[in-house]
């Protein structure tokens, strides 16, 4: 992987600075994890691995019939995407931007989330982690309903315009990791 060297390099000279009573280059910046990748490991067998990386991360809403992106709030890399949905939310309806449905990654898979929007009026397509659709007890159930709602399903295939956006930003604004 050509990640793990620069990150080591980076590394030692960040150590280094310390070292020298110097402060970070970039004393915000921090690690995140992206979420878990299959590798091949020395033995041949797979195996699933842990991809961090050092910088920040973006929350970001879009109006997903014009496209346009409705609100940005930066923030660190160790953030948890669940507890910025409600601010994005807000930002969009002090625009007077009409929010039917908000559909968001796993990251914001929050009961406080879902609870939020339903208070609002507005349909969740949130994509559910799979501990709420395989559990085994009553309260399943609300999750299911959820999941087969043709508001849910229809957010989630709007999905894709976002992350095209995400795309675009790395590919020709220097977004990229």
């Amino acid at each position: 992987m050509v990640s793990t060297p620069i990150a080591n390099v980076n590394l030692i000279k960040g150590e280094r600075r310390k070292q020298e009573g110097k402060p970070p280059r970039d004393a915000d910046a921090c690690w995140g994890a992206k979420g878990n990748r299959l590798v091949a490991g020395k033995d041949g067998k797979r195996h699933k691995e842990t991809q961090y990386y050092y910088g920040y991360k973006d929350q970001v809403s879009l109006n997903a019939e014009s496209e346009l992106v409705t609100s940005i709030i930066p923030g660190k890399a160790k953030d948890y995407d669940g507890h910025k949905l409600k601010k994005l939310v807000e930002r969009d309806l002090k625009k007077v931007i009409g929010v039917e449905t908000v559909a968001g990654d796993k990251g914001y898979d929050d009961g406080e989330n879902h609870y939020y929007l339903e208070q609002k009026g507005i349909n969740s397509a949130i994509r559910l982690n799979n501990y709420h659709t395989e559990k085994k007890d009553e309260n399943k159930e609300g999750w299911m309903k959820l999941k087969e709602s043709q508001e849910y399903q229809e957010g989630l295939r709007e999905r894709y315009k976002i992350e095209r956006k995400f795309g675009e930003a790395k590919k020709w604004h220097g977004f990229a990791r």
